[in-house]
């Protein structure tokens, strides 16, 4: 046997160790860059989401002032909600000046991501 025939498919290892090793190393940067983008994406939803509720909150302090000709209610985008309850409690609140003493909590969702304001 020749050396060159000795080495016939030598390069079809060489290739399949190559390869393994790209793939290893896509694997890992994509092990680290997923969870981070995640966290970036939640941080976007989690703006929405304050953002809805300072709405709720400016909405029943205005209500609650006893301004003339309140608005309605605000619109949130879809997929944003918008959530306005008394006190700790779950009860859904009007935010009208008869729910005395005005301690009332707004919370906005968007994407599975809620934050909550409370005024008191």
């Amino acid at each position: 046997m020749t050396p060159k025939q000795k080495q016939k498919g030598s390069i079809i290892l060489f290739a399949v160790a190559i390869l393994s090793i790209l793939v290893g190393i896509s694997g890992a940067v994509a092990a680290i860059l997923i969870p981070k983008l995640k966290v970036s994406s939640d941080s976007l939803n989690s703006v929405v989401s304050i953002y809805a509720a300072d709405s709720g909150i400016e909405w029943c302090l205005y209500l609650f002032r006893k301004n003339p000709n309140p608005p309605a209610m605000p619109t949130m985008d879809p997929g944003v909600t918008l959530e306005i309850y008394r006190g700790n409690s779950n009860k859904p609140a009007t935010c009208s000046s008869k729910e005395s003493p005005l301690d009332h909590r707004a919370v906005g969702t968007f994407r599975g991501v809620s934050r909550s304001l409370e005024v008191q």
